[in-house]
Parts: structure tokens; sequence; C-alpha cells
């Protein structure tokens, strides 16, 4: 009895043994059998991180046109050229902007459609419209200036200009379009009394008109302000050619 309970036992035993040995046997395989879900997981992170990144290239401001007149409004670009935000620098630009439809176009082909409202045509024979480009360097700028040319040539009382990134940002710091604060800096630089709130409702034909009239009062008096062609008082040497072919500075 005692011999059939041992043996009865011992079977017990060994087909324990057997079934850690099958478990171990079958883990082995499994793990061998599975390894790709760490590298989709790896090449999904990968994916996600292009993605985040183009993202932020399509979203992150890079460049700035503004468009000046009495409407006063800016749009930024990103590296592509196309339009990410649009924002009005006074009540007339922020009335356009809000009736605009060009985020995400070309600025080219956005410039044309503010040209063509209703609110920007009855300004094309009666008044001054200033454009202003601003790129991360002087040839980015140039480029974009170039396609602010194209796109408005043959159009009247439109001159195009291009500054720099950093009057951009001191721009938007004062309230002010690009194309408005590079006008300021010139007025200020003839009488420093005028401050931004000054002019930030003026059309730009008052503010040339303010600047002609206190430059005749001054003349000759203000270094650095004496009209030269492609100069500002911001000081970036970038100029522009009207459609009449007269070289412009930013003043506009």
């Amino acid at each position: 009895m005692d011999k059939r309970l041992r043996e009865a036992f011992d079977e017990v035993r060994a087909d324990e043994a057997l079934k850690e040995r099958t478990r171990a046997f079958l883990a082995g395989k499994t793990a061998k059998r599975h390894p790709r879900p760490v590298w989709r997981l790896a090449a999904a992170c990968l994916t996600l991180l292009a993605l985040a990144g183009g993202a932020l290239l399509w979203t992150t401001p890079v460049a700035a046109v503004s468009v000046d007149v009495n409407p006063s409004l800016e749009l930024a670009l990103n590296c592509f050229d196309r339009v990410v935000e649009v924002e009005g620098r006074n009540a007339d630009g922020e009335a356009l902007a809000s009736a605009l439809q060009v985020k995400y176009l070309r600025y080219t082909d956005a410039l044309e459609q503010i040209l063509t409202t209703t609110q920007m045509e009855r300004y094309l024979d009666q008044a001054q419209v200033s454009i202003t480009v601003a790129g991360a360097d002087e040839s980015k700028s140039q480029a974009l200036l170039a396609g602010a040319q194209a796109c408005t040539k043959g159009l009247g009382n439109v001159s195009c200009h291009c500054g720099s990134m950093e009057e951009a940002t001191a721009a938007r710091k004062a309230g002010l379009s690009l194309g408005k604060y590079q006008a300021f800096l010139e007025l200020q630089a003839l009488d420093p009394s005028i401050t931004a709130q000054d002019i930030q409702n003026l059309t730009m034909r008052q503010i040339r008109d303010w600047i002609n009239r206190l430059s005749g009062q001054q003349a000759g008096s203000v270094p650095g302000n004496t009209g030269d062609a492609g100069q500002s008082a911001g000081g970036n040497s970038c100029g522009s050619i009207s459609d009449h072919g007269h070289q412009h500075g930013h003043g506009g």
C-alpha cells in the first residue's frame, strides 16, 4: 500500500515538472515570435514627432506683410509664405480682417483678395496704399517684396516696401502695423513728442502729409532723415521700386 502511494505521488510530481517545462518553452516561443510591437511603438512615436514638427513649421509665423491706407492690417506668414494670422491694427482694419478668408493662402493671393475687396477698392484711386513686407533676413525680405510688387503691378496709388522682423516685433508692441510703424519712426524723428497712439487711426496720406509739413519746418535740421532711397529711420537698407520706376524707402 505504501509503495503504491509513493508511486502515485511520484507521478504527480513528474506531471508538475513537465507542466513547468512546457510553460517555459511556450513563453520562450511567444517572446521570439512577437518582437515587433516594440518596433511598431517606436515607429509610431517617430511619426508623431514628425507630424508635430510639421505642424509647428506650418503654424509658426516667420514673416510679416502689412497693408495700410486707412484700414490697417497685418498678415503673419509661415516658412512656406502662407498666411497663418490676420490681424487688424485699427478699427477699420479689424472690420476688414473679420471679412477676409485668406488664412493659409499664399501671401500674394491674399494681397490680391484684399486689394479687390469693396473696402479697399475705393482707396486705390484716391489714397496712398502702402504694402510693407519683412522676412527673417534681407534676402527673404527682397523675395517677399518682389512677390508683392508683381501682384500689385498696374494698380494705382500702391507702393511696396520692406523692413525687418525686429521692426515688425516693435510695431506689434506699439499696436501698429509694420508700415505705419516705419512712418511713425520718420515722424517721431522730426518730433519726439509724437506717440504711436497719435497716428494709430490716421490714414497713410495724413501721416505722410504730417511728415512733409514737419520736414518743411525743419528742413536740414534732422540728420539721417533726408529721404534717401532705401533707408528709413529704422536703418534697414531694403528698398523698393514702385510701378512708376521711383525708388522708395520705408516711408511710402
